[in-house]
């Protein structure tokens, strides 16, 4: 793919960032967290060379030593909320979302500034990079799929259960998408009619060993809406309890 290959093409990345964060309980996890910061890159230096009429390279991008420089703008935000229900229990939200706008002397964005979902900390029962962009389906053998928006939702319920052990109910929804259109990946472009269509759900239930400087985590995940199946054929008809996507990680998902 083309575009993915340029992705992934030798560039220059000259950018400054800006983040802010908030926590209104710095000690626990519950009350308000927010995160949100912007990323730029390339403007001053395009404005400059498109004034001195600098090197540009066969696709018409200008050039630093040869090699093409990024021009991007990429806000994003992290917001979660966390509930007591009781002494022992919380009910603990999250909505993520980011969008990479590749402009001027950029068509896409570099790989590592791209988004992705799945994995321990997202949709947990899907493979870390495995789903989006949009309704696309995977490419076979090749589990490293990213796109320029991400929008995720988390919901997650957790009890103590016994001394240092603890339990979780959770749900994850979301999914990537392209910003520009991509003849080789028509179904992954974020269109505001189809988007809704295009989320993957996941499901499932965890334990928690809490030993107050560490906490393990074990997930059990199970896949409740896959958006890259044929329409009428994305949510799950039957649960295979014995079945789960397992997850082992370090720390709570957030």
């Amino acid at each position: 793919n083309p575009g993915v290959q340029r992705s992934f093409d030798e560039q220059f990345i000259l950018g400054m960032g800006y983040e802010f964060v908030y926590q209104s309980s710095p000690t626990t996890s519950t009350g308000l967290f927010f995160r949100g910061g912007i990323d730029v890159a390339g403007h001053a230096l395009n404005a400059l060379y498109a004034l001195a009429g600098g090197p540009q390279d066969t696709l018409g991008r200008y050039t630093l030593f040869g090699v093409p420089f990024s021009q991007y703008i990429r806000p994003r935000v992290d917001i979660r909320y966390g509930l007591n229900v009781t002494s022992h229990s919380s009910l603990v939200s999250r909505f993520s979302a980011g969008v990479g706008i590749p402009v001027g002397n950029s068509s896409i964005l570099p790989y590592i500034k791209q988004f992705y979902v799945g994995g321990t900390n997202s949709l947990r029962s899907f493979i870390a990079r495995s789903v989006g962009p949009g309704s696309e389906v995977p490419p076979s053998g090749y589990n490293d799929v990213t796109g320029d928006i991400r929008l995720e939702g988390n919901l997650e319920y957790r009890f103590r259960i016994s001394g240092t052990l603890h339990g979780a109910l959770f749900t994850d929804a979301g999914n990537i998408w392209l910003y520009n259109e991509d003849p080789a990946r028509p179904n992954g472009t974020f269109r505001f009619n189809t988007f809704i269509n295009q989320i993957a759900v996941s499901a499932g239930w965890g334990l928690r060993w809490d030993f107050d400087f560490i906490v393990a985590r074990l997930d059990f995940a199970y896949t409740l809406r896959t958006p890259y199946l044929p329409e009428g054929e994305r949510w799950t008809t039957g649960i295979q309890f014995w079945n789960p996507a397992i997850n082992f990680a370090i720390g709570y998902p957030f």
